[in-house]
């Protein structure tokens, strides 16, 4: 165990997800802040939480069928 301090809060720049820094783990995240994580970061002018409501906004249920084009096209 580590007990210098600042030991336990990762490295530089990293933030604990939403749902991580209430303590409810990956559970008490939105599938918005799922998706984003698997995106890892957002486009010039969105975060990657942002994009991710977008994409859920416009696919829906569809999301998993999408084409490579059919991203592109959200990114404008």
């Amino acid at each position: 165990m580590n007990d210098a301090p600042g030991a336990d809060q990762g490295p530089a720049g990293v933030h604990p997800l939403p749902g991580e820094a209430s303590g409810k783990g990956t559970g008490g995240l939105s599938d918005a802040e799922l998706l984003a994580v698997l995106l890892r970061t957002g486009v010039e002018g969105r975060s990657a939480v942002e994009l991710a409501r977008r994409l859920l906004e416009k696919a829906g249920p569809e999301l998993p069928r999408w084409e490579i084009e059919d991203f592109l096209a959200i990114l404008g």
